[in-house]
């Protein structure tokens, strides 16, 4: 059950649900069931997130003479922790990391943190039908 936690300046409805589709059917395209890809987003409040002692949200990014260039999805800077089952290699990360950064419209001079974190399926439960499951059984 593959989990991702979005965090990013505040990104409009519309804009969210492509994304959401987007990576839901890149999971599905590698043979994961689009009922258990898991996307959320968390909404960063300005100067909350630094990287070489500047902000990153768009007005501080301007007023350290940093200019974003135009996109359709003008999300100056996100970062991503994915949560996915160890046996996924590298070439799945590095595909995954592409297609979130592709999915989110993201470029240079903006910015995107992907990280990774492999989770045992046996560590992990969801519930089906009122009931707990354990994904590696599944």
């Amino acid at each position: 059950m593959p989990t991702l936690d979005i965090v990013s300046p505040e990104i409009i409805l519309p804009q969210r649900r492509r994304i959401v589709v987007r990576i839901t059917r890149w999971f599905a395209n590698q043979e994961t069931m689009a009922a258990h890809v898991v996307i959320r987003f968390h909404i960063a409040p300005p100067d909350s997130i630094f990287a070489a002692g500047v902000a990153l949200d768009k007005n501080n990014r301007k007023s350290a003479n940093i200019t974003l260039l135009p996109s359709k999805s003008n999300i100056p800077f996100a970062m991503i922790t994915c949560c996915i089952a160890t046996e996924r290699d590298s070439e799945f990360r590095a595909g995954l990391a592409h297609e979130l950064q592709q999915a989110l419209d993201i470029r240079e001079p903006n910015f995107l943190y992907v990280r990774f974190e492999a989770l045992d399926r046996k560590d992990v439960f969801y519930s089906v039908s009122g009931r707990l499951v354990n994904a590696d059984k599944q």
